[in-house]
């Protein structure tokens, strides 16, 4: 955590140098920071809103947006993630309970989940943040694109694949992210944006198939 908290402080003080886009100040003169994380990383980034209220380097985040929280259950990290950055509850109680929580969970999240149970990681970071109310954070499922001719997966290694065009790629994890982002910063009072449009994927006989995700909450306790 030491070398990611150096690495965002370094990266807010270069932006305040003035050779790139100012970021924005609230009425405060606060920045206003958003952070994403992809996979493990939302785990670090859910310990860094965490920090943020007691470090004064930090700025308190005003929105946090997780694509694929996973690592919690199964793979190489999972010791390290569960000594160093835990998910139970009362280890993100100092998050600040303004924070926008969205999460983004591809249909084939696959943690060794059984049918219809939820996704663990996503669910750890749900449940250890109670203080988030519930209108500000919402689970999003991105759906596999199975009523065509050809099979769409939505699955987590979507950002990484070479081999075919994923569910979650492109729209699947960013229509949501700049619509929450921009939500929040933009003129408009707060409020969820409603998503049920992203993307037409064409099939190589030329049909189409439209994509839109699945509001998973609430629920997710």
């Amino acid at each position: 955590m030491i070398a990611t908290i150096t690495a965002i402080v370094a990266g807010l003080n270069e932006l305040q140098n003035g050779q790139h886009v100012a970021p924005r100040l609230d009425e405060n003169d606060e920045m206003e920071l958003a952070l994403v994380g992809f996979s493990m990383s939302t785990t670090v980034g859910s310990h860094v809103a965490n920090l943020a209220p007691t470090d004064p380097q930090i700025p308190t985040p005003k929105v946090l947006v997780l694509h694929e929280p996973a690592g919690y259950k199964r793979g190489m990290w999972i010791w390290w993630l569960k000594t160093h950055l835990p998910l139970e509850p009362g280890d993100l109680d100092d998050i600040d309970p303004d924070t926008r929580l969205v999460l983004l969970i591809a249909e084939q999240h696959n943690e060794d989940e059984a049918p219809g149970e939820l996704p663990h990681t996503p669910a750890k970071i749900w449940n250890a943040t109670p203080q988030i109310a519930a209108d500000n954070r919402i689970a999003w499922t991105i759906p596999d694109l199975d009523d065509g001719p050809t099979v769409i997966p939505s699955d987590h290694l979507g950002t990484q694949t070479h081999e075919q065009v994923n569910g979650i790629d492109w729209y699947g994890y960013w229509l949501p992210t700049t619509a929450a982002i921009g939500n929040l910063f933009g003129p408009r009072p707060w409020a969820w944006p409603t998503i049920d449009y992203m993307g037409i994927w064409q099939h190589p006989d030329g049909t189409t198939t439209a994509q839109a995700p699945r509001y998973e909450t609430p629920g997710f306790e």
